[in-house]
């Protein structure tokens, strides 16, 4: 080991690298490449390849879930040795990581650098007599989802998407093509300046912004924007943060939805309004400015008085960014933010958009919620259940099985997929969470009050889906 240079991956947490591991690190010679964010361990991967990844993540129990979610999400490092320093109580991080790498050695409590190195070695030996080629496990859904992902890359060609898919898999900007993205401006280039100045604001702001684009595309699209208002808003989007500055990177991640946000709407306003006095100055874009202008005056939730075309357009561009910031921290999907934002949607008292604008992001989250808990299928721990609580969930079942049997023996039915559930559609066999729990029983019409249920369950509770209606 003393003459052979390894290169290892160390993903930090939120305390500062451990000086044991580094210095027994140096001992053998080997070129750590250290990263606090998601963004910078996908940059590091496109770059070379490690020997070993090592995960501090043992500050908290949610801390230690959060960096599972990371790493249990990207196949590429599976067949990677990973050391994992967990929080005591991160057991369920632990449980999910190890199904998922070849080689798992996982920490809870105080490493001394001695046993950390002769399972460092033993752990590279391992590894290189398997070979250095990335063994990803098969048997969840995650791979066959990021493979499909390629089809939906074109917002405007849509096809069996909302555009929730690509949403809920892009965890990084390289997945998308900015060919297909950046929109056909007359200063482009001078765009694409905007663009890279805006990711030197964080590490996570190139995905985000192609992230925002991309839905913001997706939503004009379904409805019915034309080519050019297309353009126009995906240039807003790609230019919206261009009136921060690395500085203001607290303004440019608050989430639209937090309780404290009105205490800084006023600065997070006016930093797009210097972003639409940018664009007309930099980029000799009048339309695309006031479509900016109007995205400003909704961040204070304030009434716009436009022509549709540009009402639409700059309810476009907000709601793509709210979702943007709440659906995703610091590159990490976040469950609990997309339910939040399905929430406020449905009660319709903080954001006051278009009600059918309203609707297409609603059904577009909810079908990212439901990639993302493909993707993070094996990732799921079921929670536990005592004997009488699962017994009584089985006769329930059961029972409403045979009730659908009853009902509609013989008649036609079809599966459809969460994101597709239209009014007027009936179950024609009951819909049950991936746990078993009976959720509707079959025979039940679908109104708008129970659709919107569904979409916001499953940001918290994935379904058994699709789901069977009648034909």
């Amino acid at each position: 080991m003393a003459n052979q240079k390894l290169d290892v991956l160390y993903f930090r947490g939120s305390r500062p690298p451990r000086p044991e591991v580094i210095q027994g690190l140096d001992e053998r010679e080997c070129k750590v490449k250290i990263c606090s964010q998601l963004e910078e361990l996908l940059d590091a991967l496109e770059r070379r390849q490690f020997a070993a990844v090592i995960t501090d993540a043992a500050a908290s129990e949610s801390e230690s879930m959060s960096r599972a979610a990371d790493l249990g999400t990207t196949e590429r490092l599976f067949g990677t040795p990973l050391f994992f320093f967990s929080h005591p109580a991160g057991k369920k991080a632990l449980q999910a990581l190890e199904r998922n790498f070849t080689s798992f050695i996982p920490y809870t409590g105080p490493i001394d650098k001695d046993s950390f190195l002769a399972e460092f070695d033993a752990a590279i030996a391992g590894s290189s007599k398997s070979g250095s080629r990335p063994a990803v496990k098969k048997g969840g859904k995650g791979e066959v989802v990021r493979l499909q992902i390629v089809k939906h890359l074109d917002p405007t060609r849509l096809v069996a998407s909302y555009g929730g898919a690509v949403f809920a898999a892009a965890g990084h900007a390289s997945t998308f093509n900015d060919n297909l993205l950046l929109p056909e401006h007359p200063k482009r280039a001078e765009l694409e300046r905007l663009l890279r100045n805006q990711e030197s604001i964080s590490p996570s702001m190139p995905g985000h912004i192609r992230r925002v684009a991309y839905i913001s595309s997706a939503l004009a699209n379904g409805m019915g924007c034309s080519k050019e208002d297309d353009q126009r808003i995906r240039a807003a989007c790609f230019a919206l943060n261009s009136g921060f500055s690395p500085r203001d990177r607290s303004l440019v991640e608050a989430d639209f939805l937090y309780e404290d946000f009105d205490q800084i709407s006023d600065k997070v306003s006016d930093g797009i309004l210097k972003s639409a006095q940018t664009v007309r100055t930099e980029l000799s874009d009048d339309q695309t400015g006031k479509i900016l202008e109007l995205s400003a005056l909704l961040v204070r939730n304030l009434p716009i008085e436009e022509s549709r075309a540009l009402s639409v357009s700059a309810q476009c561009v907000f709601l793509a960014e709210l979702a943007g910031r709440s659906c995703w921290k610091d590159g990490v999907w976040s469950m609990l933010g997309a339910y939040r934002v399905i929430r406020e949607l449905r009660a319709g008292e903080t954001i006051t958009v278009d009600t059918q604008l309203k609707t297409s992001l609603s059904r577009l989250i909810s079908e990212a919620c439901c990639v993302r808990h493909d993707i993070e299928g094996d990732s799921i721990t079921p929670r536990v259940r005592n004997d009488e609580d699962a017994e009584a969930e089985r006769f329930v079942s059961e029972e409403a099985k045979k009730e659908a049997e009853q009902l509609y023996r013989g008649r036609e039915s079809v599966l459809i997929e969460l994101s597709d559930l239209r009014l007027g559609m009936r179950t024609a066999s009951p819909v049950f969470t991936r746990e078993g729990k009976l959720v509707l029983r079959a025979g039940v019409q679908f109104d708008e009050q129970i659709i919107w249920g569904l979409w916001q369950l499953v940001a918290v509770c994935p379904l058994l889906n699709p789901i069977t209606v009648l034909k």
